[in-house]
């Protein structure tokens, strides 16, 4: 017999979930801003705030290309790259990897409904993996799309549909949660569940066209998946 929590899974839209990585599984998204102001004055060059939230979400090109045409074609790119991976590394080593509030009650809660999971993420598979190693989550995720996988990056929704693909669920019965615009985007375009949970941006008008729900945590995440139910 089906237990109360199988029950609600049965009348959930949601057949799976597909989790953005950085920004909202791991509150990376602040480290990495930080690396990169680092790096770049050791360059000399302000790295503010505002410019690095251009670089969010996208795969490397993308934001390689934005900080290209920030700051023009003279810019020390990969050095620059370079230092700000280091600088991450040894923030992590110092202080952990910080895991996003609501993140471990949620996996908890799909594996109860038995809603199977998986990530897509605009970093590559190698980095993924790293970060689940940190957490001690890499047995929970063993599907991973990394953005190396797939031609077109997000906002593309190649790196969903791919998801998808390897879950073994009609992209129209994923959820995807993303704090990023360019996820956002991408979820939407391949006809999927987006819900974003911000992290350094605050939703845009935009975003919340686009978005079935705008949440502050993903412990609302968990609240609003036990709501929803098929309309």
């Amino acid at each position: 017999m089906d237990t109360p929590a199988r029950l609600s899974a049965l009348h959930l839209n949601v057949k799976a979930a597909i989790f953005d990585m950085d920004g909202t599984m791991f509150d990376t998204e602040a480290l990495y801003a930080r690396g990169m102001a680092l790096a770049g004055a050791e360059f000399g060059y302000d790295i503010h705030h505002g410019i690095y939230l251009g670089t969010i979400g996208l795969p490397e090109i993308g934001w390689k290309t934005h900080l290209r045409n920030t700051f023009g074609p003279d810019f020390p790119l990969d050095a620059i790259a370079s230092r700000t991976l280091d600088n991450v590394h040894a923030e992590l080593e110092r202080d952990g990897l910080p895991i996003k509030p609501g993140l471990i009650e949620l996996l908890d809660q799909l594996d109860a409904w038995g809603v199977p999971y998986a990530i897509a993420s605009s970093s590559k598979r190698k980095t993924i993996q790293r970060n689940l190693g940190l957490a001690n989550m890499a047995a929970r995720f063993p599907i991973v799309v990394g953005g190396e996988e797939v031609q077109h990056g997000k906002p593309a929704p190649d790196i969903f549909l791919e998801a998808a693909r390897r879950l073994s669920v009609a992209p129209a019965n994923c959820v995807v949660l993303e704090d990023s615009e360019a996820g956002i985007r991408g979820a939407h375009a391949a006809g999927m569940i987006p819900i974003m949970i911000p992290d350094l941006k605050p939703p845009s008008d935009e975003m919340r066209l686009l978005a079935r729900a705008v949440l502050l945590s993903l412990y609302e995440v968990r609240e609003w998946l036990k709501a929803t139910s098929d309309e």
